[in-house]
């Protein structure tokens, strides 16, 4: 191999072995991540959290950047503070040193900084009450339609937290419910607010709500528009067969008997004078405004 050649090769060689020298500082060098880790307290059964100073601390890990990197990808699970162990029970206050050896670690991979190191908690007897839910409006039904009826359930809900606290808890107020871009009626899922970050819900954190919206005016009016009756029992004989109703539709719209539905559903078991509410079934973009009669006596045999 001649000389020049030679030369070439040292070069590339030179090359390649200060790539791998780089590498091997750069991933072999110390680095430092952040990580926010969660923490939890697991309490005695009568025992109930009033105050903490942080629920979340900030650990610094140092280590190869080769290792941090997939030390990252396995995640940090939350801490658990165990106040159940006989050194906590009988204290309301106390402060927990957080000790480095508490940090999941791995290998050439160390806590370098804990923040905050102690954790400032105080407890309180742990109670249960069950208080009334209300809602103090509801909102954005439009100008065009009004709130004709509306209901929630459940009125009460079941509550639990430390006890100087749960004392100033008399009631679950909810401030409004929006109503914004539903019409006719339905069922909304509400969720219940938090009340204080240490009360809890023990068993429903959402309430019902039933609403039935109307416009205000109507642009339709159709007369002797016929019931349909459903009911298990073919021994039935309604008062009256035939009903008004009024409607609102958009600009432009055409709405004939034929496209609108009338029922009166006869309940399961009715005997004798049953008084029936009836409901319609309409095409998108009609709303309902009023049914004359709204209800109908049926006598069932």
């Amino acid at each position: 191999m001649n000389k020049h050649y030679q030369k070439i090769l040292f070069r590339v060689i030179s090359v390649f072995l200060s790539t791998l020298l780089w590498f091997y500082v750069f991933l072999s060098e110390d680095h430092l991540i952040k990580r926010n880790v969660a923490i939890h307290f697991k309490l005695p059964a009568d025992k109930a959290m009033s105050s903490v100073n942080t629920n979340r601390v900030m650990v610094e890990y140092t280590g190869p950047r080769a290792f941090l990197a997939s030390f990252s990808k396995s995640g940090i699970s939350p801490l658990v503070v165990d106040l159940t162990i006989p050194s906590f029970l009988g204290k309301d206050s106390l402060e927990y040193v957080l000790s480095k050896d508490l940090f999941p670690k791995s290998f050439k991979i160390d806590v370098k900084s804990i923040s905050p190191k102690i954790l400032k908690i105080s407890t309180d007897r742990k109670i249960n009450k069950m208080v009334p839910i209300y809602v103090e409006s509801f909102s954005g039904v439009g100008d065009d339609f009004k709130l004709v009826s509306k209901d929630f359930f459940p009125k009460k809900v079941k509550i639990s937290g430390p006890i100087g606290l749960m004392r100033k808890v008399g009631q679950i107020k909810i401030p409004s419910i929006d109503l914004s871009g539903v019409n006719d009626k339905g069922v909304l899922d509400i969720n219940l607010p938090v009340v204080d970050p240490f009360i809890s819900y023990d068993d429903n954190k959402q309430i019902k709500v039933s609403y039935e919206i109307r416009p205000k005016k109507a642009n339709i009016f159709l007369k002797n528009v016929p019931v349909k009756f459903l009911s298990s029992n073919q021994g039935f004989r309604p008062m009256r067969r035939q009903v008004n109703v009024e409607l609102l539709a958009g600009e432009g719209m055409n709405v004939e008997q034929s496209d609108i539905l009338i029922i009166a559903e006869i309940p399961e078991g009715a005997k004798g004078l049953t008084k029936i509410k009836l409901d319609a079934k309409l095409p998108d973009g009609i709303h309902l405004l009023q049914i004359s009669p709204e209800t109908i006596n049926v006598r069932v045999r």
